[in-house]
């Protein structure tokens, strides 16, 4: 049976602030290939502080990057901080990114955050080096072609953007970045559900305190089984899986929607997180037709796409 690898580096809440990124060269256009391990979308052998290795594009990440500790021990800076994984707290430390080649964009002066990925690394292999998120991924449209394996980052900035994209827009779904994160707001019934579009989740899920508030007749159905369920911090656990009869994102209806019942993680603060259910790989590479979807962090609208035919 095959692992439902859930991340959850977007529950993260580190200590110190992490720097926005310098750009030493103008952000480019990039296209790199990917494999898709488990639903994961992960780039092979990027170049980070001289090292070599795989990172998993993760929008569900606030931080530009999430390093493997390990991996550059001898480079952390600062004292061991406290940050919240999945029901558990982590060591965290910052790390000091004097190269990151990303395509053809080179960044410099980004504060990583550095802990340890050894759970993921069990599913992803050990060449991870570890995830991309947000604070790297707003400067584009980001095009994830799950059909053809390929992610395509087309820069925002003005005179960037080639003037004829070779995809078109068929719908599209409004998401607001809440402390660095795409958030879309959907219904159960007549009951609000913040959902985190998240290409580090391979599976949906919905917050089990959250499904107890549901009307019964609004609650996921049980199938009677469980997945096992895992995340960085998080331990291991098993997590019900059931189907959600509808879940309305304006104006679309979806159906017979498949998720988890997953305990989240609290913030050591005590306040609730941001949202209450995930939208993962299941979601986002099946829902469009043609498997090719985009974020575009400009408009902040998540958008099904359909590649133009070739001009003859």
């Amino acid at each position: 049976m095959r692992l439902r690898f859930l991340l959850v580096l977007s529950t993260f809440v580190l200590v110190a602030s992490s720097a926005l990124a310098q750009v030493t060269h103008p952000v480019a256009f990039v296209s790199l290939p990917f494999d898709l391990m488990g639903g994961l979308v992960v780039l092979r052998n990027l170049e980070l502080n001289g090292q070599h290795g795989d990172f998993i594009l993760d929008t569900g990440s606030n931080y530009g990057l999430v390093v493997e500790r390990a991996a550059f021990a001898s480079q952390l800076q600062g004292a061991v901080a406290s940050g919240l994984g999945a029901g558990s707290t982590l060591e965290v430390q910052r790390l000091r990114v004097t190269s990151f080649q990303f395509g053809a964009t080179h960044y410099t002066g980004l504060q990583a955050m550095a802990t340890s990925l050894m759970e993921v690394r069990r599913f992803a292999g050990p060449r991870l080096l570890g995830f991309i998120g947000t604070e790297l991924l707003r400067d584009y449209e980001v095009v994830i072609d799950y059909a053809h394996r390929q992610v395509s980052c087309y820069p925002l900035r003005a005179g960037k953007t080639p003037k004829r994209l070779p995809f078109t827009r068929t719908d599209s779904l409004h998401f607001t970045l809440l402390q660095g994160k795409p958030l879309a707001q959907g219904y159960i019934g007549k009951t609000p559900v913040r959902l985190l579009l998240d290409t580090g989740a391979t599976s949906n899920s919905l917050d089990a305190a959250f499904v107890q508030q549901l009307a019964p007749e609004l609650r996921p159905r049980l199938l009677g089984s469980t997945q096992p369920f895992a995340g960085v911090g998080s331990g291991a656990q098993q997590a019900p899986q059931a189907i959600l009869s509808e879940l309305r994102l304006p104006p679309t209806a979806w159906r017979e929607l498949p998720v988890m019942l997953v305990k989240f993680a609290r913030p050591v603060s005590g306040l609730a997180l941001p949202y209450q259910g995930i939208l993962g790989y299941v979601f986002l590479a099946h829902s469009s037709q043609s498997g090719v979807i985009s974020f575009h962090y400009g408009r902040q609208q998540f958008y099904w796409l359909t590649p133009r035919r070739p001009s003859r």
